[in-house]
């Protein structure tokens, strides 16, 4: 018998660098660009990959905000959130790659994801 699916929060953000070295140090001071990350055509490819994944792993998207420089998800899934975060990256930057919109090297994401406890569905 499968367990009822939780509910997870899930906040994952883009590298914030202009320049890759200073990723995760970004300040002003060091140089690094206060652009945003996603673009408008950017943040659609991130979207519709988001729900791709959600859609073929049947995880239900209770909200979901792809903005300049990260990504909000709340939804209901059986897997656990390191595996929904995987995912969710791993699909929304091959379809970046794939458009044209983000380098074929280097990374597209910061390492990890805000996860909070689960909450109760």
């Amino acid at each position: 018998m499968n367990a009822a699916p939780q509910i997870v929060s899930i906040t994952c953000m883009a590298r914030t660098a202009s320049r890759p070295q200073q990723a995760g140090n970004c300040t002003k001071r060091a140089g690094c660009s206060n652009r945003p990350l996603f673009r408008e055509e950017q943040r659609q490819i991130v979207e519709t990959a988001i729900q791709e994944v959600a859609n073929f792993r049947e995880w239900t998207i209770h909200a979901l905000a792809v903005r300049s420089n990260h990504v909000h998800v709340v939804l209901a899934a059986n897997d656990a959130a390191n595996k929904v975060v995987a995912d969710f990256k791993a699909r929304a930057t091959r379809r970046l790659r794939e458009s044209g919109a983000a380098a074929t090297d280097g990374r597209v994401w910061a390492d990890g994801a805000s996860k909070p406890p689960p909450l109760d569905g």
